[in-house]
């Protein structure tokens, strides 16, 4: 009894052909958008910029984050640790880095870390709140 593969050579052939075809299209893609990245990262958006926008992107985070899930935060200290962190730490990181790096300047450092600054004020603020209900309400803290 024959193959089917022995039977119909043809197809055999059309599949490794297809199959090949995919392979090297993957590749394609991952080449054009490591292209692609390096495009962005050199394009005319400075770092400066990049990480002005990521702490405002943060600050709307923590606030929208507050406004929709302060009953939950305020039924368990649990939910308060996992949804309203401290997002500066990490910007505050990135920031520095980018100083290390020489990417931003001296000026641009210090704008930026009091960006952060106020970031972590308005998260403790809201830390407080959700505190002051805690007891005013008389869950635990």
């Amino acid at each position: 009894m024959q193959s089917f593969y022995s039977k119909h050579p043809l197809i055999c052939y059309y599949l490794i052909i297809l199959l090949l075809n995919f392979c090297s299209c993957s590749v394609k893609n991952t080449t054009q958008s490591k292209i692609k990245k390096r495009d962005i990262l050199a394009s005319s958006v400075s770092n400066f910029e990049l990480l002005k926008q990521s702490i405002k992107d943060a600050e709307n985070r923590l606030s929208r984050n507050f406004k929709q899930k302060q009953v939950l935060f305020l039924k368990s200290k649990r939910y308060e640790s996992l949804y309203h962190k401290r997002e500066d730490l990490n910007l505050r990181e990135q920031v520095l880095l980018c100083w290390k790096e020489k990417k931003i300047t001296d000026e641009q450092k210090n704008e930026l870390l009091q960006k952060c600054d106020d970031l972590a004020d308005l998260w403790r603020t809201q830390r407080k709140k959700l505190t002051l209900k805690r007891f005013q309400l008389g869950f635990s803290n």
